[in-house]
C-alpha cells in the first residue's frame, strides 16, 4: 500500500472495483448477518469511492477521499477479523480499528436475542 499522495488514480480506481465485486459476492456466501453487513459496508465505501473520484482528479482529493475509503474498510476488516478469528493479510494493518472492531462485535455480542 502506497501513501495516497503517491497513489495513481486509474490503478487504485480498478483495485478498488475489484474490491466492491468481492464484497458484493461475499454477500451471498456468509451465513452470519452480522459478516454480511461489514461486507456490505465495503461495498459501500468503495462504491462511494468510486462515485466521488474522477480520473485528473488532484492527487490531494485522491487522498483525501482514499483516506477516508481506507478508514471504513479498516474498520469492517478489523471487525470480521475479530469476529471470524482471522488473521489479516500481512500488509494490512489492522491494529488503528482494532478497538472500534471491538466495540462493535461487543454490541453486536450484548444485543437482545
Amino acid at each position: 500500500m502506497m501513501h495516497p499522495d503517491r497513489e495513481v488514480g486509474a490503478r487504485v480506481f480498478v483495485s478498488i472495483e475489484e474490491v466492491r465485486k468481492l464484497a458484493v459476492s461475499t454477500q451471498s456466501l456468509v451465513e452470519s448477518v452480522e459478516a454480511m453487513e461489514e461486507a456490505r459496508n465495503i461495498a459501500t465505501a468503495c462504491r462511494t469511492f468510486m462515485r466521488e473520484y474522477k480520473e485528473g482528479d488532484d492527487p490531494r482529493v485522491l487522498a483525501g477521499i482514499l483516506s477516508a475509503m481506507r478508514a471504513d474498510v479498516g474498520e469492517s476488516v478489523a471487525f470480521l477479523v475479530q469476529m471470524l478469528g482471522l488473521r489479516p493479510p500481512s500488509r494490512f494493518d489492522v491494529s488503528p480499528f482494532e478497538q472500534r472492531a471491538l466495540d462493535v462485535l461487543a454490541g453486536w455480542l450484548n444485543r437482545p436475542a
